[in-house]
């Protein structure tokens, strides 16, 4: 790769490590939310490929080769929010520099975790131009490889089969350059993370399928396959503690029969348990007990929505100069007097989704208009 040398001074925003290359030329504008920059070799050595961090607050942003021109200009967008309106200048600095011999320096940890992930999305990538509802065999589902997959998911729900194949033959071509800027090599720049350090996890469905796992900033990431014939609308696992079993699980949507799931399980330092699935026809697999604990919630939410929704409706259809005071009434009236007296024949899960519900509508009443929180309650 031939970088041209540029002679003006560095600017103080740029930190210089590795030393094999240098930042120059840096502009911000904060208006655009876009920093620009001019990429320019120092070593003796010929430089095959890097790895430059644009941070901005809590915005981060890799830059490759490939994001800049032939002549080593970069142009790079910082819109991370609200972060890019703050008066606060980017930062920009050289992590990892591989080159052409094959060795490196900098930040080797992020240098391999790049050539990973160009591998493993050149190998999906492949798999799915010739089977598109295929999961790759060996593939490990990183985050990048779930981003990808999602991305063509929905280019190709609006192309027919040959608009669809062109499509991915231009992303394999794409993957291709990376892959060939970041290249696997027979010695790794930094250790795999062993396997064994990731939590057990015992699974009690028959085919909902743990694909892959893996632990980022000390929380669990894993990836599932629904290997069943029927859509799941929720599962649960259980996390054995020294002081009980903690339960949690996912209802948000539908997850077709096929698809990967991507689920941030949060902190986990102990054995789990996947215990069960409950399908959109009502029917369940695994655990009959933990399928109970989620059906008894839901039916608490459902019947607390239908105590409240009256009420709510109510203080809607007041006139606007009464509203305020009315909302006022219903949060002290939900927080003094939360239910009726519970029905001893209700399980504690009943009740805990009652209490789930009821903190729900006292955040929306809190937060958004009444409108809104009618709307919530009728879904």
């Amino acid at each position: 790769m031939k970088l041209i040398a540029i002679t003006i001074a560095l600017t103080s925003l740029v930190a210089q490590e590795p030393a094999s290359l240098a930042i120059r030329n840096l502009r911000y504008d904060a208006k655009k939310a876009t920093v620009e920059f001019d990429v320019a070799s120092v070593s003796a050595k010929p430089i095959h490929s890097w790895l430059i961090t644009v941070l901005l607050g809590d915005g981060t942003s890799i830059l490759t080769p490939r994001n800049c021109s032939a002549a080593g200009h970069c142009q790079a967008s910082v819109d991370f929010g609200e972060d890019a309106a703050a008066n606060v200048k980017p930062e920009v600095r050289i992590s990892a520099v591989l080159f052409e011999d094959g060795t490196a320096e900098g930040d080797l940890r992020l240098l391999q975790s790049e050539i990973d992930e160009a591998q493993l999305r050149l190998r999906a990538l492949e798999a799915w131009t010739q089977n598109f509802n295929t999961t790759p065999p060996g593939i490990a589902y990183t985050s990048a490889v779930m981003n990808e997959r999602e991305i063509v998911e929905l280019l190709a729900a609006k192309l027919t089969p040959a608009q669809r194949a062109s499509m991915l033959a231009q992303r394999v071509r794409a993957a291709q350059e990376q892959a060939r800027l970041f290249p696997a090599s027979g010695e790794r720049f930094a250790p795999e993370e062993a396997e064994s350090s990731l939590v057990a996890i015992a699974n009690r469905t028959s085919r909902f399928t743990i694909v892959h796992q893996e632990e980022h900033e000390g929380k669990l990431r894993l990836v599932l396959r629904n290997d069943y014939e029927k859509d799941i609308v929720a599962f649960a696992f259980i996390e054995q503690q020294a002081d009980g079993r903690l339960m949690r699980s996912s209802n948000g949507h539908a997850i077709a029969s096929g698809r990967l799931e991507e689920f941030n399980y949060g902190p986990a330092a102990n054995p789990l348990e996947l215990a069960c699935v409950i399908f959109r026809d009502g029917t369940a697999d695994g655990d009959p007990a933990v399928v109970q604990k989620m059906r008894d919630g839901w039916a608490g939410r459902k019947a607390e929505k239908e105590r409240i929704l009256p009420m709510v409706s109510a203080a809607a259809n007041l006139p606007v100069s009464e509203r305020s005071a009315a909302v006022r009434k219903l949060v002290d009236d939900l927080q003094a007097h939360p239910q009726e007296r519970p029905d001893p024949d209700h399980s504690i899960d009943f009740v805990m989704g009652e209490q789930a519900e009821r903190k729900t509508v006292l955040l929306d009443l809190r937060n958004f208009s009444l409108e809104q929180t009618l709307r919530d309650l009728r879904e």
